[in-house]
């Protein structure tokens, strides 16, 4: 389990708030793994960009130890078709009101159903890119100083010291 996997777990009866979200950590946990299964250490590109939603998502994602890339939900099909076919993604996953007809043939849609969130789930039938890096949670896009599109590597050690220190400034 991941830490934040035993988050979940450790305040199962506490309520997560959330926009109009109303339920417990253990009942946002298992909704997750029944409603929307998804295959561990796999990558999957997240095209929702704020709320309830874009935390549904990304939580469905890293709870069953996915590694998520996040980008915005305004980007247009063509440029979303070229991260797939440049980073080979298991699955994409967007607002229901989002379609991408332009996604390589192999790729299947349903669309899935958490709390009062829809989303469409793309998933990659053939292939998909696997992480052997156990410790890998989240990619972030950046130009670094060269201008040239990278990726960010976060691991969940980084997430959980992260999320440790903001807590602390918090308090």
């Amino acid at each position: 389990m991941n830490f934040l996997q035993d988050a979940f777990v450790q305040h199962a009866d506490r309520e997560l708030l959330v926009g109009d979200l109303s339920a417990t950590y253990g009942e946002v946990r298992g909704r997750v793994f029944e409603e929307m299964p998804l295959k561990t250490r796999s990558l999957a590109i997240l095209a929702i960009s704020e709320g309830t939603d874009a935390l549904l998502g990304y939580l469905a994602c890293v709870l069953q130890g996915l590694i998520v890339l996040p980008v915005p939900e305004s980007l247009g099909n063509d440029q979303l078709t070229i991260l797939v076919e440049t980073y080979r993604p298991k699955y994409v996953l967007t607002k229901s009101d989002k379609n991408l007809d332009s996604l390589p043939s192999n790729f299947s849609s349903g669309t899935k159903n958490l709390f009062s969130s829809n989303f469409n789930v793309y998933e990659c039938l053939k292939g998909g890119t696997q992480f052997e890096d156990t410790d890998l949670r989240l990619l972030l896009s950046t130009s670094g100083t060269t201008g040239d599109p990278k990726l960010v590597k976060l691991s969940e050690n980084n997430l959980h010291k992260n999320t440790i220190d903001i807590c602390n400034s918090i308090n």
